[in-house]
């Protein structure tokens, strides 16, 4: 009995802790998650779509070729984040510099903005 009369106040200073515990986790909002939905090939998209800069070391290297950059476009048009994922080495910092640069209208879904995530495509020839 006297081990009872000392584990029941230990159960219910338990049981209340979780109680509260619970109410503070419902409690705490959460942000919703912003869709993103994708626009693969985006060049046709854009408003604006700067040509990147040739790099002089490429040009002297006679380096050309093709470089992808993948993007993420906010509910603005404007291009939030940019990054080189296939291409020659000296051509990727000017391609990602253009990226940043570009401008699109903004993307509805149910007539929401919305952001979009897609590739712009850069050619390089000399």
């Amino acid at each position: 009995m006297r081990k009872l009369l000392f584990v029941l106040p230990i159960i219910i200073l338990f049981c209340s802790f979780q109680e509260v515990v619970a109410q503070k986790r419902s409690a705490i909002k959460r942000r919703p998650v912003p869709k993103v939905i994708s626009c693969g090939i985006c060049n046709q998209e854009a408003t604006f779509l700067p040509k990147p800069e040739y790099p002089k070391i490429a040009r002297s290297l006679n380096v050309s070729g093709t470089v992808r950059v993948q993007i993420l476009i906010n509910e603005k048009g404007k291009v939030r984040w940019a990054k080189a994922v296939l291409g020659h080495p000296f051509l990727r910092p000017a391609s990602v510099k253009a990226a940043l640069r570009a401008r699109f209208e903004p993307f509805l879904l149910d007539r929401k903005p919305v952001q979009v995530s897609g590739t712009i495509v850069y050619n390089f020839t000399q």
